[in-house]
């Protein structure tokens, strides 16, 4: 049986990719660990008996990773919302709890998950389209994806693209706006 580890994480948010190395970093000390622990396990595996020891191990390797994922894809997503508001000026320190709690809303009533939300209000936010307004259209944005069964990322670009006064984009995903 391996001996316990534990694996720290620091990460320094002052730079998107200083942010994403440290973030790819994590994922390899994590990955390095769940080999060890695999191993552990398959160790433990072979006293329990072969076959269900080796499905119990591989379960449980199978979500600590998906978990990590997710939690990795989270962060990105409020990293992102973060920056877009601090470009425009804003304070995320007054601004983050109102835009994490509104995503989540909307994940309580849409498919969209709330890393969703927050990756295509920073799109939108990027795009142009100011932090107030992203607000006020993000179900806007929600509802066209779903019509036309683009993604949510792409949609937010688009629209605010087109409230900023650029449409020729968005006569591909809405033909009836070319007429």
């Amino acid at each position: 049986m391996a001996k316990g580890g534990k694996i720290q994480v620091d990460i320094d948010l002052t730079g998107r990719k200083r942010f994403e190395t440290e973030i790819k970093r994590a994922s390899t000390k994590a990955s390095s660990s769940f080999k060890k622990l695999g191993k552990s396990i398959k160790g433990a595996a072979m006293k329990i008996g072969t076959i269900p020891g080796l499905l119990a191990a591989a379960g449980l390797t199978m979500f600590i990773k998906s978990s990590i994922d997710a939690f990795k894809q989270q962060e990105m997503a409020v990293r992102g919302v973060q920056v877009a508001i601090e470009q425009q000026g804003g304070s995320w320190a007054l601004l983050g709890r109102k835009v994490q709690d509104i995503a989540a809303d909307l994940q309580k009533v849409t498919t969209f998950g709330d890393e969703q939300t927050m990756a295509a209000m920073a799109t939108a936010m990027n795009a142009g389209m100011d932090y107030a307004e992203v607000l006020k259209n993000i179900s806007l944005f929600q509802d066209m994806a779903s019509a036309t069964g683009r993604d949510l990322r792409t949609v937010s670009e688009v629209l605010a693209r087109a409230y900023g006064g650029e449409t020729s984009m968005l006569t591909r995903y809405a033909p009836i706006v070319a007429k």
